[in-house]
């Protein structure tokens, strides 16, 4: 039997394991209120996640570019985590354990798994979806990294100003050499 059609049949059971691995890197009270409120409005953290990981293992199922399509789908997910600080590894390493949660709901059914072409194949499209989330979440990071300093440039430009620390260019006089400074 091939190993992505047992995949996809066990599609509810690994996402559910998947969906627990993920949100175990979350304290005990963030877990149970990520994992039991469906409620979009009231838990988007933990809807998001659910999306994404939805849409991902669907994408691993399916045929053709992996990196490229994941992009999408790890977009949201990887702006959470890089508000809430993880770090680039454990960012994007609950995408590994996709392969944990494969091996232990396949691996009776399949002797010698990773021996496997197909596990080859699957291997391959997980470390392409990691490789996209790494990205992604780097930047995700960047972009916060870049609103976080243009925000203390415009608060020191304020501060600066209100201390009469800073003049308009051109309320300059003109130069004495006759050219006018801009």
């Amino acid at each position: 039997m091939d190993l992505f059609d047992i995949i996809e049949k066990r599609q509810g059971r690994i996402l559910d394991k998947w969906q627990d691995r993920v949100l175990s890197t979350y304290s005990p009270d963030a877990y149970r209120l990520f994992k039991h409120k469906n409620d979009p409005f009231a838990n988007p953290v933990g809807s998001t996640l659910k999306k994404g990981l939805e849409g991902l293992l669907d994408l691993l199922l399916g045929e053709g570019d992996v990196r490229e399509k994941a992009v999408d789908l790890l977009e949201d997910s990887m702006k959470v985590r890089a508000v809430q600080d993880f770090s680039p590894s454990n960012a994007v390493g609950f995408l590994f354990e996709l392969k944990g949660v494969i091996r232990e709901q396949v691996g009776k059914d399949l002797p010698n798994l990773e021996e496997r072409p197909d596990w080859s194949a699957l291997d391959s499209k997980i470390d392409a979806m990691a490789l996209a989330g790494f990205d992604v979440f780097m930047e995700c990071r960047e972009r916060l990294n870049r609103i976080r300093v243009n925000e203390v440039r415009n608060l020191s430009y304020k501060a600066m100003k209100r201390a009469n620390l800073v003049c308009d260019l051109s309320e300059i006089p003109d130069d004495p050499d006759g050219e006018t400074v801009n």
